[in-house]
């Protein structure tokens, strides 16, 4: 039996424990195809952690919504030229 419960998500980008870290396969399978599995995969993952962000920004509501839309909307805009950097992290 697998647990699919969602990850707890951490209080502060700090917190982010290495079970949060990108694998780097999955960015190069999402590029191309926003119908993609893996796309797929990459949303779900990260809209929690967007929304963390997002909220301890101030953001609510309809606003949350829309600028999580546009943030989901830039990366796969710019997936494209992801380049790998050491000492930077994806989610940065």
């Amino acid at each position: 039996m697998t647990d699919s419960s969602p990850k707890p998500v951490p209080e502060r980008e700090d917190d982010v424990p290495d079970g949060f870290l990108t694998c780097p396969s999955l960015i190069l399978r999402a590029r191309g195809d926003e119908k993609s599995p893996a796309w797929e995969e990459l949303l779900s993952y990260y809209e929690p952690f967007v929304r963390l962000v997002l909220r301890r920004m101030g953001f609510r509501g309809e606003d949350l919504e829309d600028l999580r839309q546009q943030v989901f909307v830039t990366l796969w805009n710019g997936l494209e030229k992801y380049e790998k950097r050491d000492a930077v992290r994806f989610r940065s």
